[in-house]
């Protein structure tokens, strides 16, 4: 049985990396690979829809890597760095994906010429990368997709604007105004969903029920597939509805990282939306077959192993004599990250503790102020009553 090893520094949350890594996955299941994944942080909610059959590894059972893997792919370097020289873990041939060119763990490692193949999601990552300084003359372009279930779901068009699903992790306060001025000026039901909302993972079955998806990345991708009318807008993307016209632009800047900015308030954004729907419906057939011919996932996913599997297998003992000092480096992200999680873990949960605490001495505090108080209502009633004050005028007649 063929085996492959994947590397992602999370692997835990509903974010468009690591649901490429999860499409990834499933598809050498399906082929029937032996599949391990090397990670950070392996938890909810991602884990629940990870197959049974994948070894997820972490520090914590790092021993049960294997030294030998047909097929490497990697993301986010560090832990590539410390998998190849720290653990000497070798494969056949390695490909590493650079995902953003905006975060420098995502960038190439020190010793990309010596690796299989290195990829980019889309064409802005390979220029800005060669601005950076990178030789990308090689790289492949594997873009983001949309896996079958996107397509071949039913899919039932609306004529009238009832109901948007915003899907992000970082929604922009324009968004948020957006939904509040169309709540109050239509009918509409918005939605949004994401870290701070309502967190879940995305599926056709989500997106159906929707006539509209506002989104950059990952979910255009799906939503394109299905052909739902699709809007763009982020905190570093503004397009708007993606378009026969704007289609290509977008699809080769990941529908996510454009060229140009410019932002728009919340009534901007609803007036675009409901102007220009029933236009942007038209195209959705158009559209969807772009997306068939662009970014179907098991067409991209048969080309990048076929090309992965032709290259010449890695010349291990030239890549650690070039680099023998990287085997002992490489632990200091990986190892110190691990124990700053840790101690952040163990803060987090004295704090609950403390916080427990605090919350019983503050129910004692309530309690003794609580009987402190009815001992004050009887006192202060016994001084207003008619016999203490009676009582009282006794006193001062037998004073004289």
């Amino acid at each position: 049985m063929k085996s492959i090893l994947f590397t992602s520094i999370v692997f835990k949350n509903f974010a468009g990396s690591e649901l490429v890594v999860l499409s990834q996955i499933n598809y050498f299941l399906e082929k029937k690979w032996d599949v391990d994944v090397f990670t950070l942080e392996y938890d909810q909610p991602l884990k629940t829809v990870v197959d049974k059959r994948v070894n997820v590894i972490t520090l914590d059972n790092v021993d049960q890597i294997k030294k030998n893997y047909d097929l490497i792919i990697a993301r986010q370097y560090p832990t590539l760095d410390y998998v190849l020289f720290t653990l000497c873990v070798q494969a056949k041939r390695v490909y590493y994906e650079c995902v953003s060119y905006r975060i420098p763990v995502d960038a190439y490692p020190i010793y990309y010429k010596h690796l299989t193949l290195i990829g980019a999601v889309s064409t802005r990552v390979i220029n800005e990368m060669t601005k950076i300084g990178y030789d990308m003359g090689k790289a492949y372009y594997m873009p983001n997709y949309a896996p079958k279930e996107y397509f071949d779901i039913d899919y039932q068009k609306s004529k009238d604007l009832k109901k948007i699903a915003i899907v992000s992790n970082h929604v922009p306060q324009e968004l948020e105004d957006f939904k509040t001025y169309a709540l109050e000026n239509s009918n509409m039901q918005i939605d949004i969903y994401g870290m701070h909302h309502t967190y879940k993972l995305v599926t056709p079955e989500l997106l159906k029920d929707y006539d509209l998806i506002i989104s950059v990345g990952k979910t255009i991708f799906y939503s394109l597939a299905m052909g739902i009318p699709s809007y763009t807008y982020d905190e570093v993307c503004t397009e708007g509805y993606i378009t026969l016209e704007n289609y290509q632009k977008n699809f080769s800047n990941n529908f996510a990282y454009n060229l140009e900015y410019n932002k728009k308030t919340g009534k901007e954004i609803y007036t675009e939306i409901v102007t220009n729907y029933h236009e942007v419906l038209k195209q959705t057939e158009k559209l969807k077959e772009n997306a068939r011919r662009d970014f179907f996932f098991d067409d991209l996913m048969d080309h990048l192993l076929d090309k992965m599997m032709s290259e010449n297998e890695i010349d291990y003992q030239k890549l650690y004599e070039e680099y023998p000092t990287l085997g002992y480096t490489a632990r200091t992200y990986i190892e110190d990250r691990d124990f700053l999680s840790r101690e952040n873990l163990k803060w987090y949960y004295k704090s609950l503790e403390l916080g427990d605490l605090y919350q019983k001495e503050i129910g004692k505090t309530v309690d003794a102020l609580g009987k402190y108080e009815v001992l004050l209502e009887s006192y202060n009633s016994i001084l207003n009553s008619k016999g203490w004050k009676l009582l009282e005028k006794v006193k001062k007649i037998k004073k004289r």
